[in-house]
């Protein structure tokens, strides 16, 4: 287990950032949910 927790911390922060920085208007990428949302579609 703690080789495998800090690599999901780091991941969800990551995760977490790309998705401020992508919800912001006039993002060059769109966040996580979204890439999500139309992979599942």
């Amino acid at each position: 287990m703690t080789h495998v927790l800090p690599p999901l911390v780091v991941i969800g922060l990551l995760v977490l950032i790309w998705q401020m920085l992508g919800s912001r208007p006039g993002a060059a990428l769109p966040p996580p949910t979204k890439v999500v949302q139309d992979t599942g579609s």
